[in-house]
């Protein structure tokens, strides 16, 4: 919880989670050894669920630790955040303090973790949610709302949403509901990408009020003019491209173009892969004639290049149409980039959440990672957050030994309608064939947590089954992996940098001997590997801990992996929630937990910072980097996220070619020459902060941006 180093009065919030709440099963505890209830007042009361009356509570949390399902929490808040609460969701619910400030021209991130009201941040600046300014019983009046807001930028922003004097479009988070959303409005499975742009950008342009956005959101329905400027189409789509203004500026074809869609426009949305289904949404979003525009995390699914084009397009909107540009980004670097200036969100996750004053996006980052607001005098982390790519290792690396792994080819045939693509993971569905998996001779088979479904699946990799079907099949269209011989050692952590579709997950299952090579061999390494798949989808009923009892073995109660793994993950309050209903985000940390709880000499990672929020990322980071050096194993790892890779990275793996047509993945590099070939074929280059070392990405044609490509240090140590 958030601390405020000033000594003063404490308010409090009582949270009540009304799925752990269940009063049939219980002695309702939290009203018996409630001490106001005691002497005869009503602080809680007991009806269908729990009720508790904040202005009675006292603060004790008796009724916290008493309860037996852990459905309560009393947090206590210092008294001058009471008067600035903007929304409550209802009586013992998630509250909301202060808002955000979007400014035109200008694009805001907001930095934060997970819980702690992001989103619905976004839904009021968009108009999906009136706030309530706390007022449960009756809803207030907009003139009663711009008087809260008087003085203030806000004023002017709601009143300009309540006139209808501005359009607001979403990008919404969880871009997997697109198809579905749309199948049941059009009533059929087989709707294609170059169809519903062209339905969808003829009506935009034709004035009609048919925003896929608004309808995905419920946002306030406003006309749409038609002021849509154009672009030229540039084949050269590195992030430093200049772009040219002409008369066809945001046309559809340019969009088709700068997003790839052009190359799946015949594929049905039912097909599409995470990352083409989000840079569809993406485009949906920036071809619209908007004032503001709202991008709730934009790179999800995303390779490093296509991160770097959703900024460029994203920052474009600010720049060249003066709208509104709000986004939430948990990839830091990506967030430096594409913002002007920032917001730092803190409180905990799912009862309170506190907005703090702009800042530029350079200050935002650097205090949420140092866990302390100086103008405000709050501490919201105990520890301070450093990114040093060059830090000595903490950890003594002994007993070091060299292996090495064969060169070898491995191909694929697929087919004009598979759902493989450039940007899709044509590579990695690495749960077939599992009965080739390697595992320790001297562990039980049920332990590895890549198990088929019928032989007590827990998780399911829901990557492209298309592809395996295909494998044997000619076809004029063919994707080949060339990897080369290479050596590592253990306690050593090696990151593989590549596009998308350019075989790294392939690498990954060659190295967990999940597929053999061309030559029919695998790439020979130890016999204990680990795996955490890319793709995660919860197959196994029951609750978390009865899956951990079945895979762990016991071994989440050791107290050494529990401090190291399990504690830092944060998954103790997911005990006894199933399985098949937890997030993404907790999921990605379940896995991770699996993979690090199997005996191995080698473990492998498929994106492990996918779905986790900024702070979370962190803390993998500096949980796998621990566990490696600590027990002395050797680490393979895809990542995306560039400050995450950077971090972990001992030595590099870059992955050369065409995506989808032909790869080579290079011998085990140096990390500031791999990251400098990288980083070239990108056109970027980064810089280091000085104050806690986190890598930065230059702005395009910046000073410092041409000076290092002079120099040809694309990545600065």
């Amino acid at each position: 919880m958030a601390k405020n180093s000033d000594t003063e009065k404490l308010n409090k919030i009582a949270i009540l989670n009304p799925e752990k709440c269940k009063p049939e099963k219980c002695n309702q505890e939290c009203r018996r050894h409630c001490p106001v209830n005691r002497i005869g007042k009503k602080c809680i009361e007991v009806k269908k669920k729990a009720e508790i009356t904040e202005s009675l509570c006292i603060g004790c949390g008796q009724c916290e630790k008493k309860c037996p399902f852990n459905a309560i929490t009393i947090i206590n808040l210092p008294t001058n955040l009471d008067k600035e609460c903007t929304h409550r969701y209802d009586a013992n619910s998630f509250k909301l303090h202060r808002l955000p400030v979007p400014r035109p021209g200008k694009v805001l991130g907001l930095v934060g973790t997970n819980g702690i009201g992001k989103s619905t941040a976004l839904k009021i600046l968009s108009g999906k949610i009136k706030p309530n300014l706390n007022q449960l019983e009756k809803e207030p009046e907009w003139t009663e709302i711009l008087k809260y807001f008087r003085g203030s930028e806000l004023q002017g922003y709601f009143q300009k949403l309540i006139n209808k004097e501005i359009k607001t479009v979403n990008k919404i988070q969880y871009v997997d509901k697109i198809p579905k959303i749309l199948e049941k409005k059009y009533k059929t499975e087989k709707i294609t990408v170059e169809y519903i742009f062209n339905e969808y950008y003829s009506k935009n342009t034709n004035n009609t009020n048919t925003d896929l956005n608004n309808k995905l959101n419920n946002n306030i329905n406003t006309d749409l003019n038609n002021k849509l400027n154009n672009i030229n189409i540039s084949n050269n789509t590195n992030i430093s491209n200049k772009l040219t203004i002409s008369n066809n500026k945001r046309s559809k074809e340019y969009y088709m173009n700068v997003f790839e869609l052009d190359k799946i426009k015949n594929r049905f949305l039912c097909n599409l892969s995470g990352g083409e289904m989000q840079r569809l949404a993406i485009a949906l979003t920036c071809v619209q004639n908007a004032d503001v525009y709202v991008f709730d995390e934009p790179t999800s699914f995303l390779d490093v290049k296509q991160r770097l084009t959703a900024a460029r397009e994203i920052r474009r909107l600010a720049e060249e149409e003066n709208a509104y540009v709000v986004v939430v980004e948990h990839d830091l670097a990506i967030l430096d980039l594409l913002s002007d200036y920032g917001c730092i969100l803190y409180g905990q996750s799912g009862a309170y959440g506190v907005i703090s004053a702009p800042y530029t996006i350079k200050k935002a980052i650097n205090i949420f990672l140092d866990g302390y607001i100086p103008t405000e005098n709050m501490r919201f982390r105990e520890t301070a957050l450093k990114f040093n790519v060059q830090e000595v290792d903490e950890y003594e690396k002994i007993d070091k030994k060299m292996y090495e792994y064969e060169g070898c080819t491995k191909t694929y045939y697929t087919d004009n309608n598979s759902k493989t693509d450039n940007n899709s993971k044509t590579d990695n569905n690495i749960l077939n064939n599992t009965d080739n998996s390697k595992t320790d001779n001297n562990s039980n088979t049920d332990n590895n947590i890549l198990n088929n479904l019928n032989n007590s699946n827990i998780l399911n990799n829901n990557t492209d089954n298309n592809l395996n079907n295909n494998l044997n099949s000619k076809s004029k269209n063919n994707f080949k992996l060339t990897i080369s011989k290479s050596h590592y050692s253990n306690s050593q952590i090696i990151v593989f940098l590549g596009e998308n579709g350019m075989g790294k997950s392939t690498m990954v299952n060659l190295l967990a001997g999940l597929i053999k090579s061309d030559s029919g061999n695998d790439l020979n390494v130890s016999t204990a590997v680990s795996v955490k798949p890319q793709k995660i989808m919860p197959k196994f009923k029951g609750t978390l801990n009865d899956l951990f009892v079945k895979k762990l073995k016991g071994k989440h109660h050791d107290a050494t992996f529990y401090n190291e793994v399990i504690k830092p993950l944060k998954v103790d309050y997911l005990m006894d929630s199933e399985v098949a209903s937890l997030s993404g985000g907790e999921l990605q940390r379940v896995a991770i937990i699996l993979c690090l709880g199997k005996e191995a000499d080698i473990y492998l990672l498929d994106e492990p910072a996918a779905f986790l929020d900024s702070d979370q990322r962190i803390a993998v980071s500096k949980i796998i980097k621990k566990f490696i050096y600590t027990h002395n194993r050797t680490a393979f790892i895809v990542e995306h996220d560039l400050v995450v890779a950077t971090y972990l990275a001992d030595k590099v793996v870059v992955f050369e070619g065409r995506p989808g047509v032909s790869s080579k993945a290079t011998p085990l590099m140096e990390v500031k020459e791999g990251m400098n070939l990288f980083l070239k074929y990108l056109d970027v280059t980064f810089r280091r902060d000085s104050s806690n070392y986190r890598p930065r990405v230059n702005k395009p044609e910046s000073a410092k941006d041409r000076e290092q490509k002079e120099a040809g240090a694309y990545f600065f140590t």
